[in-house]
């Protein structure tokens, strides 16, 4: 049975009513950035297994791109292959990784916002992914010439939605993307809530949290306490992302354990993760965390099952 919301509650915009284990497992088939990242997945694992040449993905910051290189990186050195991962910030610096690659080792840039702003890299990266052209480019002059190669497999992440770019980028950008697409995880407040629960309640990434340099489990009252807060700040966090849900969980941890902080020092540690500005929208609506967790954790063959792997969906 649906849940009625109170007459005051307006939910985020395109959001469904999840009050049961049963909605939040129905997460994957309808929230944007779920099947975004599956599609981010997929394309990652076409470079990983030669079957493309370049992946690149875009997305808010700690939404999980992160876990997905690092899944790549493990894929690649269960086969003996260590790829380099850098960030260029200039041509020059971006050709030197080409030349360390030596056109094999797989290249996985993050962080590339600057560099898709830039028309000399936006062209080395043309060259590099022109399957019909020699995928090299020349380093140098005179005795000092030599051909670097490109045809190193390559992924790329950045925080902007690298489909809007500068004017003098547009038509670089239009012939790069026209190739293989950029994969865009949306920027959507609502949505990012939602999934980032999501995986709460499917995996473990409120397991464990640091404190004092040390790894402790938390405890239920921490775990509702933490997305409680999470939801009641949807609006007001910086990033509104699975990395801050974690961080939040650790604030709150050491908030508890700490019997020599005030009260305002415990406020203080959580106000790092939002804007200064706090706004008054309405909030989604808030469940029983802890017991939908149990639910999952209780039956997860079933679970698992009926959410497509949600340990695989796991962001660093």
């Amino acid at each position: 049975m649906t849940k009625t919301l109170p007459a005051f509650f307006t939910k985020p915009s395109g959001l469904a009513d999840r009050c049961t284990l049963t909605d939040w497992l129905d997460v994957p088939n309808t929230n944007s950035i779920a099947k975004a990242m599956d599609l981010a997945r997929y394309d990652i694992n076409e470079v990983v297994h030669g079957r493309s040449c370049v992946a690149y993905l875009t997305g808010p910051p700690g939404v999980g791109k992160t876990h997905l290189i690092n899944e790549a990186i493990a894929s690649w050195e269960k086969t003996g292959i260590s790829p380099i991962r850098c960030q260029p910030a200039t041509k020059t610096e971006l050709i030197g990784h080409f030349e360390e690659s030596g056109g094999v080792i797989p290249l996985i840039m993050e962080e590339m916002d600057l560099l898709f702003r830039s028309g000399p890299t936006m062209e080395v990266f043309k060259l590099a992914t022109d399957l019909n052209g020699s995928r090299e480019i020349e380093k140098g002059k005179g005795e000092d010439r030599k051909i670097v190669p490109l045809s190193a497999p390559i992924i790329v992440t950045a925080n902007i939605n690298i489909k809007i770019l500068d004017r003098a980028v547009q038509d670089q950008a239009k012939a790069l993307f026209d190739r293989q697409p950029p994969t865009v995880i949306p920027h959507n407040i609502g949505e990012q809530w939602e999934w980032t629960v999501y995986l709460a309640l499917t995996t473990d990434i409120l397991k464990q949290v640091s404190r004092n340099k040390i790894s402790h489990g938390i405890s239920w009252k921490i775990f509702d306490e933490t997305i409680n807060w999470f939801t009641d700040n949807i609006w007001n966090i910086e990033h509104v992302s699975p990395r801050v849900l974690k961080l939040a969980a650790e604030y709150i941890s050491r908030n508890h354990h700490a019997l020599d902080m005030s009260d305002r020092e415990k406020e203080l540690n959580l106000q790092r993760l939002c804007r200064p500005n706090k706004s008054t929208r309405p909030i989604p609506i808030k469940c029983e965390w802890s017991l939908l967790r149990r639910q999952y954790l209780a039956k997860p063959v079933q679970a698992v099952a009926a959410n497509g792997n949600a340990a695989s969906l796991l962001p660093a």
